[in-house]
């Protein structure tokens, strides 16, 4: 595999310098997490470009040169790690930044991630894309279901070399697990034949589906996958998941993978808090309407626990009620509610579980761990600032997206019009982008209109880029003037589309050159 070359007009930048020029124009303008805390920490108001090692600074910080040879290399709380078959997959972009993408197991050849096999331990299953695993369900040829036989979940979907199959996991608790299965050839089942599968364990006859049929040589077992063990990175207040696999590679968990050790091992999401900070906030339940009398008259709010799967429940988490609907509010989870009642067919109690809770005080976002987006660590490019999220006593992690410095923008790699991977401007509500919608101009639907729409609930300022999805690829315009509302689409009849939204008109097509290319190695 080769390296995508970048034109040669994207050559060095100064990184911090170009922060900072980013900031002094998106601060005023928006409302986004990452403009808002990224340039906290920055002088955006002042027009010194100089940067601690840059070169025009005049200390270049070189032995010899009155000054340390500089700072310690700055590294991520969880670092990934090749091991003796699951090896790293990296994307090696063109102005020389780099960043992990995913594991690849080289037994099979194929993408694998760390999730609950058969046997209930983790291990790096296969992404299941049809070849070599494809998804479907054992059934059986024979009336006692001692034959079984792979009913796929498509069909035409080729000869794939394993099945895996969802089951229920034995601890109810865990969900479910991942079974899998090798086959052999195609099978002549025709469809409504009679076929068998267990139902409640009696083997039930059942009519075969118009779907592709195989036989099942033998179980793969769990085994046949490397096994990892999970843990949490020694980082302060807010730890990490990351597994370490028993050939000696590692995997770091992801924003879900969160627990706040002040909160007793809590786990923890990165959201938008009410304050409009990025804080790491509790997922453990969210509000249901049910009523307070067996009438269903008398509406209330209660948050209804399985005291089961979630006994450690604390907190209730829902929209803050704000205008931008990514912010969150926490609420303490209160003790359980008197009897009350769903309105279904006829107004009924609802069952003994799960158990219907009150919901107490709001929950000051302050009491949540903060992590704010830094790029202050070195990304080994020209180009391309890392962002990283930070808390302020140890844990950091990469945030996904990088700062392009030839464009003053965020961007994350997406697939481009031209089928490369490319850091491409955000598809965020909280950044100045718009999205490609086909309108009328007016209000009987017959004059058809193509442009950009934004909602500005999330984050004020005009649009610059106008994404377009074409294909599962993404191709991006400059944003044109602000086309005057209202705009129309017809749903039925011909109304109103999107009443609040910003339209701009379809500017230049960006080239996909435009952005920084990169290319996926294994390690």
């Amino acid at each position: 595999m080769t390296r995508q070359a970048i034109p040669a007009k994207f050559g060095p930048m100064r990184t911090h310098a170009a922060v900072a020029r980013w900031c002094r124009r998106a601060v005023p303008a928006r409302g986004s997490w990452l403009a808002i805390v990224l340039c906290a920490g920055l002088a955006c108001g002042g027009d010194d470009d100089s940067a601690p090692g840059d070169p025009d600074a005049g200390d270049s910080g070189a032995p010899g040169g009155g000054a340390d040879a500089g700072p310690a290399p700055i590294q991520l709380s969880c670092q990934e790690a090749s091991g003796d078959r699951i090896r790293l997959v990296t994307r090696e972009h063109g102005d020389g930044s780099s960043e992990f993408v995913r594991l690849h197991d080289t037994d099979f050849t194929e993408t694998c991630s760390y999730s609950r096999a058969g046997d209930g331990a983790i291990r790096c299953l296969p992404v299941v894309d049809g070849s070599p695993f494809a998804d479907g369900a054992v059934r059986y040829m024979d009336d006692v279901c001692a034959t079984p036989i792979a009913q796929m979940a498509v069909s035409g979907g080729g000869s794939p070399p394993y099945m895996r199959e969802v089951v229920p996991a034995a601890d109810a608790c865990v969900g479910t697990v991942s079974e899998f299965h090798v086959l052999g050839g195609q099978l002549p089942v025709a469809p409504d034949s009679l076929i068998f599968q267990l139902i409640g364990g009696v083997c039930t006859g059942v009519a075969a589906p118009a779907l592709d049929f195989f036989a099942i040589t033998e179980a793969l077992p769990p085994t046949a996958f490397v096994e990892g063990t999970q843990a949490y990175t020694d980082s302060g207040r807010v730890r990490l998941s990351q597994v370490d696999g028993a050939d000696g590679s590692r995997s770091c968990g992801g924003q879900a993978a969160l627990i706040d050790r002040d909160l007793g091992d809590h786990p923890c999401q990165l959201q938008l808090s009410e304050d409009g900070s990025l804080r790491c906030l509790p997922q453990d339940v969210g509000p249901t309407s049910l009523f307070s009398d067996d009438v269903c008259t008398t509406a209330i709010e209660v948050a209804l626990v399985d005291e089961i799967c979630n006994a450690d429940a604390a907190y209730v988490t829902d929209a803050a009620g704000a205008e931008c609907p990514l912010l969150r509010r926490v609420r303490a989870l209160g003790p359980p509610a008197g009897p009350v009642f769903q309105l279904t067919d006829v107004c009924a109690a609802i069952a003994a579980s799960p158990i219907a809770h009150e919901i107490g005080a709001s929950v000051s976002p302050f009491s949540f761990a903060e992590l704010a987006p830094r790029t202050d660590a070195p990304s080994g490019g020209d180009r391309l600032a890392r962002v990283d999220l930070v808390s302020d006593d140890g844990l950091r992690m990469f945030a996904g997206r990088w700062i392009d410095g030839n464009l003053d923008e965020p961007c994350a790699f997406a697939l481009a019009e031209d089928g490369a991977e490319r850091c491409l401007p955000l598809d965020s509500p909280t950044e100045l982008t718009a999205r490609v919608v086909s309108l009328f101009s007016d209000d009987a639907c017959t004059l058809p209109i193509q442009v950009g729409v934004r909602d500005p609930s999330c984050g004020t300022g005009d649009a610059r880029f106008v994404l377009e999805a074409v294909g599962g690829l993404t191709r991006v315009y400059e944003a044109g003037p602000a086309v005057p509302g209202p705009l129309y689409q017809f749903d039925a009849t011909c109304v109103e589309s999107s009443p609040g939204s910003s339209f701009y008109e379809l500017g230049a097509e960006l080239v996909p050159q435009t952005f920084v290319g990169g290319t996926e190695m294994v390690e």
